[in-house]
Formats: structure tokens, sequence, C-alpha cells
């Protein structure tokens, strides 16, 4: 999951489609962390903002069905990311 180079990637469409969703979810986890002091998000509203912080990094969000996954799975993976 660290070995991706979300930076490189970004260059690359078809790549960013394929990255898979846990490494998107830990990914985003810890561009939140680096922003909110090391907290992880806690409450419902901080929630829907790690939500579309996700969306967000997407190319095009509706053609990337892997952020869709990660989107639809992090609430489900938040023992395991959170």
């Amino acid at each position: 999951v660290q070995s991706f180079d979300f930076k490189q990637i970004r260059k690359d469409p078809h790549h960013h489609r394929h990255v898979p969703w846990p490494a998107i979810v830990y990914h985003q986890l810890q561009e939140w962390k680096k922003k909110k002091d090391g907290a992880t998000p806690k409450t419902w509203k901080e929630k829907s903002e790690f939500k579309q912080q996700i969306q967000a990094a997407a190319l095009v969000y509706h053609e990337e069905m892997n952020f869709h996954e990660a989107v639809g799975t992090m609430f489900a993976c938040q023992n395991i990311f959170f």
C-alpha cells in the first residue's frame, strides 16, 4: 500500500483507474492526518469530509470504479485504517 506513488500515478489515467481501493483509502487517510495533526475522521461530519476528499482525488470520479469502491468501503473498514 505504501509503495504507490500517487503523484506519478496521477499522470497516467489508466494506472490511476487500477489502484486498489485499500491503497486509495490508506493514502487519503495519510493526507487527512497530515492536515489534522494526526487525527482520524471521527464524527459524521469529518467522515463526510473524508468521503469528499476521496472523491476529489479521482481524476474523473464517475469513471473510476476503484474510487467508488474506496468510498463505499471506507466506513466498513474503519477499524482497519482508522
